[in-house]
This record gives structure tokens, C-alpha cells and sequence, in this order.
């Protein structure tokens, strides 16, 4: 479940895939919380979820791209919303879907951090004031 007052940790469990233009990246990933004595879903005390992903937007897919199966991810509470995904064949099918536009990754580094350039001469660079 996920929670509009704080960051929510997702578990990505399938790879990523990416539109043709770049400004949509999918997924699926997996949420859990504890359980409570009136949760009749709970397995091993927690109660997990099931979410299809996507992240929107060229800044935000740039580094969605970096994002592989097994990784967590860190979604701020005011960084997405739920909609209603829809597939059209024999019978029209609804699924709740979960629109991304920003996240971290959840070892601390954020989604819009550059790689350090190595120095070349090993020495910092300095900085003028």
C-alpha cells in the first residue's frame, strides 16, 4: 500500500522498458507493509502489493533507464499518483496503475546525481570564491 505522507519503497521485479521516445519508462514492482490484526491478506506479517509502473517525462526516464530488475527505489509522497491503466480487447480490462515523476534509488543516491568525474591528477579541483 502505498502511503501519501511519506517516501514509499518500491522492489522492482520485472526489467525496464523504455517507449521509442524515451519519455516513458515501465515496470512492475512490489510494496509491503506491516500487518495489522485485521489485515486477512498477511503473509509472514506483512501485506505486499503488486504495482505496474511508469515514470514519465525525459529528466525522470533518463535516469529510470539506470534502474534494473532487483533494485529498490524510493518514491517521495508528493512525486506520483494512481490511475486506471486500461487494456482493450474481447472485454475491457481496468488496472490501477502507478504514474512516477521523481524517485531516488534506495541506497541514498537520487535519480538526478551525476556520476563523480575521476580526476585525472588525483588532486581536487579547486574552487574559486
Amino acid at each position: 500500500m502505498l502511503s501519501s505522507k511519506y517516501e514509499n519503497r518500491l522492489y522492482v521485479n520485472t526489467d525496464v522498458k523504455v517507449n521509442e521516445a524515451g519519455t516513458m519508462v515501465s515496470f512492475r514492482a512490489s510494496t509491503s507493509r506491516k500487518a495489522t490484526e485485521y489485515d486477512k491478506m498477511a503473509k509472514n506479517g506483512y501485506v505486499y502489493s503488486s504495482w505496474n509502473v511508469r515514470m514519465l517525462g525525459k529528466a525522470v526516464c533518463k535516469d529510470a533507464k539506470k534502474i534494473k530488475k532487483g533494485d529498490k527505489i524510493v518514491v517521495p509522497a508528493d512525486s506520483f499518483s494512481i490511475t486506471n491503466g486500461e487494456i482493450y480487447d474481447e472485454n475491457k480490462f481496468s488496472y490501477p496503475q502507478l504514474q512516477v515523476f521523481a524517485f531516488s534509488f534506495y541506497d541514498g543516491k537520487k535519480s538526478n546525481e551525476q556520476e563523480p568525474d575521476d580526476e585525472e591528477d588525483g588532486e581536487e579541483s579547486e574552487i574559486p570564491f
